[in-house]
């Protein structure tokens, strides 16, 4: 394997650029949500465009990854608001037990699990390398790209020319604002005098605002124009349901305050539908990162591969 050729993501000025090797004639395809998820840009050369051929998988384990944790973190979330979903909208939530305790702490748990996750993606951003390698693998017969590794976990930082850095730190505010409401939630039985327009309806409505914008920035990232749906990425899916999922929570909220308590019919139907998009949205991230040769990354040579040069 010949020394790679280093492009700095810096000199992307968007969530996509195409970084050319005018010397090798090869083209690479940089994406900011593949490049801080660690999947693979298309390369494109004279001859057409290689990937390397992997094995699909629907799971794994990858306990060194922070990618893989923030996909698993919310996933797990998910699961949790399922079980606060269906406790409210099953026959057996008429057993007191389900009723009055079920929702509620699963409120809580899931609440806090979304915050985690929320953050971890955050700390996603600060931590992407900053440096896509291009190697000319002559085993294989062809050049690939590598993501260079930082060595070190930033906890805090800012990137403020980073579309990624606004998408989650959209989505931390709006986590943080809606574990408000899961906490309070907790105690208005013991409470009543709480205002649950101010402490429990409203901050639900507004955190999931937030998850809503999130939600449409991270379909945006994937895109190639603003009105054009990336069909064939894993990315832009999950953001769909993510969509979903957020419009779900603010109906809850909103069905909620309406009918104040008294005809939770409504308000729990949405909160289990946008439970189920959540899940679904976890899971293709969890998929999008345990197979980082996707559908938007493997392309195969239009004719018999040349001998293009790495660098």
């Amino acid at each position: 394997m010949r020394e790679p050729r280093r492009f700095d993501t810096a000199e992307a000025r968007s969530f996509q650029h195409v970084f050319r090797h005018a010397e090798a004639g090869i083209e690479l395809h940089w994406n900011a949500r593949n490049h801080r998820k660690g999947r693979s840009h298309p390369l494109k050369t004279a001859d057409g465009a290689y990937a390397a051929r992997v094995r699909y998988r629907l799971f794994a384990l990858q306990w060194r990854s922070l990618s893989w944790w923030v996909a698993a973190v919310f996933t797990f979330g998910s699961l949790v608001w399922l079980v606060n979903g269906l406790g409210s909208v099953l026959p057996l939530s008429d057993a007191p037990v389900i009723k009055a305790e079920v929702p509620i702490w699963t409120a809580v748990l899931g609440g806090g699990i979304f915050l985690i996750g929320a953050y971890l993606s955050w700390l996603e951003v600060l931590n992407a390398p900053r440096y896509v390698l291009l190697f000319r693998d002559d085993e294989a017969g062809h050049s690939r790209a590598l993501h260079a590794d930082n060595h070190h976990l930033r906890w805090f930082g800012l990137r403020p020319a980073n579309w990624g850095y606004w998408l989650n730190l959209v989505q931390l505010l709006g986590a943080t604002i809606f574990f408000v409401p899961c906490v309070v939630g907790a105690l208005l039985a013991k409470h009543p005098a709480i205002n649950a327009f101010a402490w429990f309806w409203l901050p639900q409505m507004i955190g999931a605002s937030w998850f809503m914008i999130a939600a449409w920035m991270a379909m945006r990232e994937v895109q190639p124009t603003a009105l054009s749906p990336a069909w064939n990425s894993l990315g832009w899916w999950s953001g769909l349901f993510n969509l979903l999922g957020a419009i779900g929570f603010f109906l809850c909220a909103w069905f909620g305050f309406k009918s104040d308590f008294e005809n939770p019919m409504l308000s729990n139907g949405s909160t289990f539908l946008g439970s189920c998009c959540f899940l679904i949205a976890s899971y293709l991230m969890l998929i999008e990162i345990i197979n980082p040769e996707g559908p938007e990354g493997r392309h195969q040579p239009r004719s018999a591969p040349g001998e293009p040069s790495g660098g």
